[in-house]
């Protein structure tokens, strides 16, 4: 077989492939023909036929939309972890409070003190980690416009209400240097 017949383009895809899948993706065509398999006849492609496959097939745009991809399936995975993370931590709180309540309840405990103090961390740590695990499932089925929405809708909110949002504290109350008796 004469090396000018053309390559089936399951061999090209093979090649796109190949080059993909590598740890670092040479950029050097020649490096790149160099890494590329054999096909059926054991013919390889040259320096100028990767490059015209790299051109014609759109390989470099081809990559980084598949890149793209394999990053937001992992930030999607990332989310699921953490939301599941938090519900299980909420579930831990409640069984908690749950176990606060009944000892404060039964009249036969040692300290009330410290069974009235875990009975109200565990019911407020209930209220927050809920809360953000639900917000954390919401945001990641959002798109980044929605998210970008829910943001501005936030922050116009918080201003109405007179609250200031400062990126290095919490969030402040909009008349903190009036005295309170």
């Amino acid at each position: 077989m004469r090396n000018s017949e053309r390559y089936s383009s399951d061999f090209i895809e093979k090649c796109f492939i190949t080059w993909y899948s590598m740890k670092e993706r040479p950029a050097d065509y020649n490096a790149i023909a160099k890494v590329m398999p054999s096909d059926e006849s054991g013919r390889r492609p040259t320096r100028t036929t990767v490059q015209k496959w790299y051109i014609e097939y759109g390989w470099g745009q081809r990559a980084d939309s598949l890149d793209s991809k394999a990053l937001a399936i992992v930030e999607n995975s990332l989310i699921t972890k953490k939301a599941a993370l938090l519900q299980k931590q909420a579930e831990d709180a409640f069984l908690l409070a749950g176990k606060s309540h009944a000892f404060l309840m039964s009249g036969t405990f040692d300290s009330s003190a410290a069974a009235v103090n875990a009975y109200f961390r565990a019911t407020e740590e209930v209220r927050n980690v809920v809360g953000l695990s639900d917000l954390l499932k919401r945001l990641g089925q959002m798109s980044d416009e929605d998210i970008q929405e829910e943001i501005k809708r936030r922050l116009l909110r918080a201003s109405e209400a007179g609250q200031i949002i400062d990126a290095d504290e919490e969030l402040v109350d909009g008349d903190t240097d009036q005295e309170t008796s």
